[in-house]
């Protein structure tokens, strides 16, 4: 999983929801810190899609982005 967004607290807020969720499905939400990539704009964001396919052949299953990114 990836989440896009240029705010600090918006991202932390993400990780807060997800580890709520693995909680509540019963997973432990330490994994939530491996499962989860962060980008601060959409040039990372980009960045991290490539490396992650090039590096390890890994396709995000889930991108989440802040629509009004710089």
């Amino acid at each position: 999983m990836l989440a896009c967004d240029d705010e600090p607290f918006n991202l932390k807020s993400i990780k807060i929801i997800f580890k709520s969720a693995m909680r509540y499905i019963g997973r432990n939400p330490l994994f939530v810190d491996e499962l989860l990539d962060t980008a601060s704009d959409g040039n990372e964001a980009v960045e991290a899609v490539i490396r992650a396919y090039e590096m390890f052949g890994i396709k995000y299953s889930l991108i989440l982005l802040d629509l009004s990114m710089p």
